[in-house]
């Protein structure tokens, strides 16, 4: 298919002027959408929360959850957090979400670390800044961070010793070489499930996995996708918008 396209651009102007009038144009449009729009994460679209457009909530079609934003629930406890389950609260119809949940979340996602990353264990990737840190990051949302770091730290219901397990996704923003800012182990990202918190303890770099069963609330308010629904990512709608005005414009060029 790359290689369609790349022929397509070495014919001569009037040659691909003849060929873009052609019943042909819009299927080449196509193939142009589909080089250049990456497919989306199996399994994970995007949904809606309170208002139209928030794109709060990553909703994992293959466990049937829909995750709220780590970003929403920051800078409260455990405890704090699971009093606002209830009708009226500010997490109404929400749950705490289990280590497992969560890690199969970001298993969902897309992360390839080593080992492979398991409830209670701890996985690395090696190198800065990378594409899986950061797709991650960029949907449940990152919490904390410096200069050299950005962190994504969520509770979970799962208990260990009378603890809440905390589930971490951490990406580098450090470049340099081993030894130096980033402690002495060099850039690197890694998702771990090997902390554990006090449910009441200091919340000021948390926030809280929390989930509830797809479409299982009304819509938001100015319209948008019921229970939080399914929206396909750009990716998508850029191949099909691309594909369809290609038919237009061969249908214009025709008559």
């Amino acid at each position: 298919m790359g290689f369609a396209v790349r022929a397509f651009f070495h014919l001569p102007p009037q040659k691909r002027r003849r060929f873009l009038s052609g019943p042909a144009a819009s299927v080449f449009v196509f193939l142009i959408a589909a080089c250049f729009c990456s497919p989306s994460q199996a399994g994970i679209l995007v949904g809606d929360w309170k208002n139209f457009g928030d794109g709060l909530l990553t909703i994992d079609t293959t466990q049937g959850l829909e995750f709220l934003d780590l970003t929403e629930s920051l800078n409260r406890s455990y405890n704090d957090v699971s009093g606002q389950f209830g009708a009226g609260g500010d997490f109404e119809g929400f749950r705490y979400a289990t280590e497992q949940e969560a890690v199969n979340l970001i298993n969902e996602i897309g992360w390839s670390g080593t080992p492979a990353f398991v409830a209670g264990g701890f996985s690395q990737q090696a190198g800065a800044n990378t594409a899986e840190a950061a797709a991650i990051q960029q949907l449940i949302g990152a919490v904390a961070g410096g200069p050299l770091n950005l962190r994504s730290f969520g509770f979970t219901s799962t208990v260990v010793s009378g603890r809440q397990r905390v589930l971490q996704v951490f990406r580098s923003l450090y470049s340099g070489p081993s030894g130096g800012a980033a402690g002495g182990r060099g850039p690197r990202d890694f998702a771990s499930a090997s902390l554990a918190v006090p449910p009441g303890g200091h919340a000021r770099i948390l926030g809280s996995f929390l989930v509830r069963s797809s479409g299982s609330a009304s819509p938001p308010p100015g319209g948008g996708n019921p229970g939080g629904g399914m929206v396909p990512e750009p990716s998508s709608f850029a191949m099909f918008a691309l594909a369809g005005l290609g038919l237009v414009g061969a249908r214009r060029r025709k008559n």
